[in-house]
Parts: C-alpha cells; structure tokens; sequence
C-alpha cells in the first residue's frame, strides 16, 4: 500500500490551496491504489513530530505532494533520498523545486553534485518564471496526458514562480523527460518546452513533476 505525504501548506484558494481540497483531490485522483494512510506535514510538526526514514520505509510507494510553493520541506530530503536507495518508489509531486526543495528564489540556479537536487531530481540548473506564465505542461511519451491549469484554481489558468529544467538534465542514472513546461507565450517563453516532469530509468525508481499536480 502507497503512504500519501501532504506537504502542500495550508492555504485559503488559488495557489496556496485549502488543505481539505488538497486531499480530496489526491484521494480521487488514487481512489484506484491501496494508500495505507496519510502523513500530514502541517499537523506532524506542529505537534513536534518530524518525517523519519522508518514512516516512508514501511511503504512500498510514497506519493508525496508538495502543491504550494514552499522552503519548509527541504529536510524531508534527507529522507526521501534515503528511501529510494532503499529500493522504494517515489511520486512527487511539487511546485518551483528550486525554491521547494532547493531553498533558492533566483531566476536562475544551478546546483552542484551532492545536492538532492542535483542527485535525485536530476538539476543541474533551473529557470524560475515569477509572471503568470505557466498554463500547463505538455507530454512527452504516451500514457501521460497534457496537464492543463485549472481556471477554477488558479487565476486566469496560470502559475507564477514555475520553474523549468534548463541545460542537460544530471544523467546518472538515465533520466527520461515525461513532460514539458507550456508557456502562455508559445515558444517565445523562456521556459516554453522545458523538461518539466521525469523519471529515472535506472536505480532509483522516482517520478517527479515539476508543477503541483492540484
């Protein structure tokens, strides 16, 4: 059975969303997979509890969801890196990884060899777009469908402060791209065709989207 990882901050609508739609979105969108339960990250830590190795370990899938954008989950790398070495699989999910997990607000950054963006997530640089430029991320291989912001969510059916894979992606492991990043402004948008969503091919078993699946 998969363990759901809520670290999407709480929020009152748009893109920091209420946390009960949040999870009756994810309970939907698994309603066909076994889920064991789910670990909120707001709650877990106000009462002073932190995510461990041993939470996800127990698991043979974790989906974890970061939908908001937010530098709070960056210790919970450790433990994700941790256990996908371990043999475990991995669905993540989140928004603006530079900022989220890479704890960087630039437009522009690179990230060095040892880092988890760089040995996990496959970073070696990535480009942040702070307008409302981002309406949806493009597939790439069959069985993935476009992905298309919804207007009920987000103003207008953008994102702002996406970010998008720019340069070669890490390649060890291979690394294939599943999605790309669509720019309001077609192919003139920086980002525009970017990787935006991969997964590893070897050794680690990850698939990780690059814009909040919310």
């Amino acid at each position: 059975p998969a363990l759901v990882v809520d670290a999407s901050v709480d929020g009152a609508g748009g893109q920091t969303p209420p946390d009960a739609r949040v999870d009756a979105f994810y309970a939907a969108m698994l309603s066909g997979v076994p889920v064991a339960g789910e670990w909120d990250r707001a709650d877990s830590v106000a009462a002073g509890v932190e995510l461990s190795d041993a939470d996800l370990g127990a698991h043979r899938l974790v989906v974890y969801h970061a939908d908001a954008r937010t530098a709070v989950v960056r210790d919970d790398s450790t433990h994700l890196r941790k256990y996908l070495q371990q043999g475990g699989r991995l669905l993540l999910s989140g928004a603006n990884l530079a900022y989220t997990f890479g704890g960087s607000s630039l437009i522009n950054t690179p990230f060095a060899a040892g880092t988890f963006m760089h040995d996990v997530l496959k970073a070696n640089e990535l480009r942040a777009e702070y307008n409302l430029d981002c309406t949806g991320a493009d597939a790439q291989m069959a069985g993935y469908p476009n992905l298309n912001v919804d207007p009920a969510k987000a103003f207008l059916g953008r994102l702002s402060a996406q970010d998008a894979y720019i340069g070669p992606l890490a390649d060890s492991p291979p690394t294939e791209v599943l999605m790309t990043y669509r720019s309001v402004n077609g192919p003139v948008g920086q980002n525009h065709g970017k990787p935006d969503a991969i997964r590893l091919l070897t050794g680690m078993q990850m698939v990780a989207f690059n814009i909040p699946l919310y």
